[in-house]
């Protein structure tokens, strides 16, 4: 790096974030449940096993607890509102979606009917995800534009990263009018393509 774009750097706002986990939607003999989780408000990441490595689903954030946003993904799953993807296709790398879910124009009465099938699976999906939880302390919009910043990585990727990523989950990046803050990661060395620093 030349002389100038490190003076560069060292003028921007260093903000460090370290992910904790595994947690669970639900308790397992394997990991604790996020839902007793009394952490509060920042960024946290689903990730799905892949051989020996772990692919990121979704990324989100909240300015509350950790268990209280789960509880709400949670239900957003049970009622139907959500999508359903075939976990074992999932854990393939393979995104087949078995319901659609009310917020993409599901039928409320087809998601009762088809309940004996879709729940079983539900509870596998559930039970297949890993859950990462980084902990901030810092202004929400901060946390906006650091989840913004990593969901952006990850689509960019080419091949099974940047296809695993939902197209239709919008995020808040950094205006121009924003100061920049360069972010470092800390993270567990198994979970896939999440970047180590990033410009926010």
């Amino acid at each position: 790096m030349c002389y100038a774009a490190k003076k560069v750097m060292s003028k921007i706002i260093q903000k460090e974030i370290s992910f904790q986990g595994p947690y669970g939607f639900l308790k397992s003999e394997k990991y604790p449940s996020i839902l007793k989780s009394s952490l509060k408000k920042g960024i946290y990441v689903w990730t799905v096993p892949f051989g020996k490595n772990e692919l990121i689903y979704y990324i989100g954030m909240t300015n509350r607890k950790f268990e209280e946003r789960t509880a709400e993904h949670l239900k957003g799953y049970l009622s139907g509102e959500y999508g359903i993807n075939d976990p074992e296709k999932l854990r393939k790398g393979e995104k087949i979606r078995i319901w659609d879910g009310l917020c993409r124009g599901g039928d409320l009465e087809d998601f009762i009917q088809q309940h004996n099938v879709l729940f079983p699976k539900l509870l596998r999906l559930l039970s297949l995800y890993k859950i990462y939880v980084a902990p901030l302390d810092c202004e929400i919009r901060l946390i906006e534009r650091i989840e913004a910043a990593i969901a952006d990585s990850l689509r960019k990727q080419d091949g099974i990263m940047g296809n695993f990523q939902e197209p239709d989950i919008r995020y808040k990046q950094r205006k121009e009018s924003e100061e920049p803050v360069a972010v470092k990661i800390e993270y567990n060395s198994k979970i896939i393509g999440l970047p180590k620093t990033l410009i926010v």
